[in-house]
């Protein structure tokens, strides 16, 4: 976020991380609504809420009619749905009970979703990608991978699989522009499944903003 943020939209998703706005920005290409909707980067997770205090003050902030925040639910849903339920709260604007669900008055109305989708009480976007492609016969050898390095690194935590999972997933790829990304550049080159019933959630929001 070195260069000043400019909002573009009436419509607009702010996103925690790079990563996540890679895979909202395809999504909103995929689903037909990028013309419409704009998506910012927030800052990771310990820098999205400072930024989200800062929104009011950015030229166009008044005009806004749709917001919506997205984030990692990452080790609490729950602790990650109250803490943007306050942010929402400093920004005097209507406060969503839930994830995936909007919450309107007249010209304004909010929204946020949580990856890996609803009902998840924890997980991150690398969760969801790897649900996008649960079909395909590679993943049986990605987990046989990790669980080898995990033998000859018997300390190494399960905190990050799902991270280094993605990393085994797009190394196994044909395509060898896949190799080197994270889960938003590859979404770009078009990796994830996007007719998945997982995305159906994200595609609802996306297209009622």
């Amino acid at each position: 976020m070195s260069e000043p943020v400019k909002i573009i939209s009436k419509k607009l998703i702010v996103a925690e991380g790079w990563h996540v706005a890679l895979f909202l920005k395809w999504a909103c290409r995929i689903y037909g609504v990028e013309h419409d909707v704009q998506v910012i980067e927030g800052g990771g997770v310990r820098e999205l809420r400072r930024f989200l205090r800062t929104l009011k003050n950015i030229e166009r902030f008044d005009q806004l009619e749709t917001l919506v925040i997205a984030r990692d639910a990452e080790t609490s849903a729950e602790g990650a749905s109250q803490s943007i339920r306050d942010a929402f709260r400093e920004l005097d604007l209507p406060i969503p009970t839930q994830a995936f669900s909007f919450q309107s008055i007249p010209g304004k109305k909010t929204a946020f979703v949580l990856f890996p989708g609803p009902g998840a009480t924890h997980g991150t976007l690398e969760n969801l990608c790897l649900n996008l492609v649960d079909e395909d016969p590679i993943l049986s050898c990605v987990d046989t991978c990790l669980d080898c390095i995990k033998t000859k690194k018997p300390r190494l935590t399960s905190t990050h699989d799902s991270k280094r999972k993605i990393s085994i997933y797009l190394a196994g790829q044909e395509d060898k522009d896949l190799i080197y990304t994270n889960p938003g550049q590859a979404a770009i080159r078009n990796a994830w499944n996007s007719e998945h019933s997982a995305m159906i959630p994200f595609r609802q929001i996306l297209t009622a903003m």
